[in-house]
């Protein structure tokens, strides 16, 4: 299960289309590609000042004569950028004018849109067993699987899924 954290624009009150579902976890590509992983979602600073990094580490670690120095500070800051982008992707919703309205494990985008949806939904209309139910009478309503939920369990996915 992934965290998933959710951003609405501050002007809607309701859950709507604009909502930006945010994975909170380790990305394959982010260690592999910082920069671009970066600018893939809009984060155009970042990027450029992971690229810097990146030629930066690489120069030094060739003008020391220990390239392997270079490569390794260059897989740190992948990692950095890793752990740490899904909250600077946060952080730039939040500047943009989102405000977090929800966090909760999913197994994919799929489900979390499927569980924040469902659950900020309007309630529907009292059913008729629910009247019984006010009115003192008990109602039941036998398990089946056609009243089940429909969430599908999926395998845990590897550290690094490379954008699963």
């Amino acid at each position: 299960m992934t965290r998933f954290v959710v951003l609405e624009p501050a002007d809607v009150e309701a859950p709507s289309e604009r909502a930006v579902f945010v994975r909170d976890r380790l990305s394959g590509w982010a260690v592999l590609l910082p920069a671009i992983w970066l600018w893939r979602y809009a984060l155009w600073l970042e990027g450029v000042v992971a690229l810097a990094l990146t030629i930066a580490f690489i120069l030094t670690g060739n003008q020391l004569g220990a390239p392997l120095l270079g490569f390794g500070l260059v897989a740190l800051l992948g990692l950095l950028v890793a752990l740490e982008g899904p909250a600077l992707r946060i952080a730039a919703l939040q500047r943009r004018g989102y405000r977090e309205t929800a966090a909760f494990e999913a197994a994919d985008g799929a489900e979390a849109e499927l569980v924040y949806f469902a659950a900020n939904s309007a309630p529907a209309a009292p059913s008729a067993d629910a009247a019984l139910a006010i009115q003192g009478q008990p109602s039941f309503t036998p398990a089946s699987p056609a009243n089940a939920p429909l969430l599908r369990r999926q395998p845990p996915a590897t550290l690094l899924d490379f954008g699963r």
